[in-house]
């Protein structure tokens, strides 16, 4: 349960969870390695009461504040233990069939009420109605909290009219605390970001996923809205990919004809045992097209073609 953000206060106190040292302030999981129960990891003090009397965390927040947190945190705690059984392929569609009920019981087939319940746009919930997209686990804590319900009601149970659903009010100070924050990303900014990397000429190039993944822009949204520089860093990877296969194929080919080579000096058949054994690789013998140009390098050579051996079973059963 700790290592979920959504739990932020401690379920059988009900006072919030700290992750930062009081004495060194630097922040830490509730498990790290070469841990000690009660002590920073970093610093080895003492984590007791006692080293907070005097931290600044939050403890100055409204009712309907620490009301939500504390849901919040037991319905982490509900769902954590769920039992394995509990959870079976039918399972799958009863959220999205939860959806369906309450937009049409609940809220009469008023979307604009329940989009004013859940704090979430309407594309949204007709996407979890049809079963198209799965919530998030604070979208669902926050729509059990709201219809006074458990999380694992709207995941697990198939809600009916027998149920009396109560809608709970919200103050603004919860909703703040719910709603996402969409970063603004600067169209320019992002544009010139692309620009330099493609300008850098960095060896080996990164992938576009790459480079999205640094600069933490979405990739679907960036490609959609600057597709000239993204087919730029797409091509250039491509080639480099390509340019890579080439040269390493290259490499097999001359270490194969050198292997051949020296086993005919010998006057011995060029099998698939005397090749590994020639190979400063010989796990490239384990690909089709190294079988292909065995053969034809062999031939080549002047061994005929009934006598050359077929690819050994271990070979047959990778390809």
């Amino acid at each position: 349960m700790w290592a979920l953000k959504e739990t932020d206060v401690c379920v059988n106190h009900f006072v919030p969870l700290v992750m930062q040292c009081p004495k060194c302030k630097k922040a830490h999981g509730p498990m790290t390695w070469y841990s000690k129960p009660g002590y920073c990891p970093r610093c080895r003090s003492w984590l007791g009461h006692n080293a907070f009397k005097h931290s600044n965390h939050e403890t100055d927040v409204s009712g309907a504040v620490a009301e939500w947190c504390r849901f919040k945190s037991l319905g982490v705690g509900h769902l954590v233990s769920v039992r394995p059984e509990q959870i079976t392929s039918g399972t799958a569609g009863i959220f999205a069939r939860n959806i369906r009920f309450l937009l049409d019981r609940v809220f009469n087939g008023s979307l604009s009420a329940f989009e004013r319940t859940a704090h979430h746009a309407r594309w949204t919930l007709k996407r979890w109605a049809a079963g198209e997209q799965l919530p998030q686990l604070l979208s669902v804590l926050f729509l059990a909290y709201r219809l006074k319900l458990l999380p694992q009601d709207l995941l697990l149970t198939e809600l009916s009219g027998d149920r009396p659903i109560d809608i709970r009010p919200c103050p603004n100070e919860v909703t703040m605390r719910v709603r996402r924050k969409k970063q603004r990303r600067d169209r320019e900014g992002i544009r010139n970001y692309l620009q330099s990397t493609l300008n850098a000429h960095i060896d080996p190039p990164p992938s576009f996923r790459r480079v999205c993944l640094r600069a933490q822009i979405d990739q679907a949204q960036t490609a959609k809205t600057f597709p000239d520089l993204a087919k730029q860093l797409m091509d250039r990877y491509q080639r480099y990919v390509d340019n890579r296969a080439a040269e390493r194929k290259g490499k097999i080919l001359a270490a194969l004809h050198q292997a051949i080579s020296t086993i005919k000096a010998r006057g011995e058949l060029p099998s698939w045992g005397r090749l590994r054994k020639e190979l400063e690789d010989p796990s490239c013998l384990r690909e089709e097209w190294v079988w292909g140009e065995w053969k034809r390098i062999a031939q080549e050579m002047g061994y005929p073609c009934n006598e050359l051996l077929n690819r050994p079973p271990l070979a047959r059963a990778n390809t």
